[in-house]
């Protein structure tokens, strides 16, 4: 179970960031403008253009806030929680190795492969970080994974 949420980390940051953009562009967005012609409702009523502001459906723009905003709590909330479980691992070293290949990755800019995490912890062989990171999540008995 845990380790599924691990592999959705990647596209949790990133959906994170999409739908902030969609916040912003939403509350940014200047809806509808036009002229309408109007006059004044005293004498000489004489006839002008006003400019008018709008948006086609407020309350449909305010749900779609709303949902958004929804996902992007849920999606903090998740990220949040693998993080928690990451940080929490008692052994030193399969905490580095959990944390380099699935959360700190995008520090380094790059998709951390295995090899790459073996040459920074200074291991030659990249199925030694690997097979580590396997038979942690493979012992359905390890109480750590139990937390989440």
């Amino acid at each position: 179970m845990m380790l599924q949420r691990l592999k959705k980390y990647r596209g949790i940051l990133h959906d994170i960031e999409i739908t902030k953009v969609k916040i912003s562009d939403i509350k940014s967005s200047k809806g509808i403008k036009g002229y309408v012609q109007a006059s004044s409702p005293h004498p000489p009523y004489s006839k002008h253009d006003l400019l008018v502001h709008g948006y086609d459906n407020a309350n449909h723009l305010n749900n779609k806030i709303r949902v958004y905003e929804q996902t992007l709590t849920d999606l903090y909330k998740e990220k949040g929680e693998i993080e928690y479980f990451v940080d929490h691992i008692r052994d030193g070293n399969l905490r580095r190795i959990i944390d380099m290949y699935y959360i700190s990755a995008l520090r380094y800019g790059e998709k951390m492969t295995w090899q790459k995490v073996a040459t920074r912890l200074g291991w030659s062989d990249e199925s030694t970080p690997r097979k580590k990171a396997e038979d942690y999540f493979k012992n359905p008995e390890n109480p750590e994974i139990k937390v989440l």
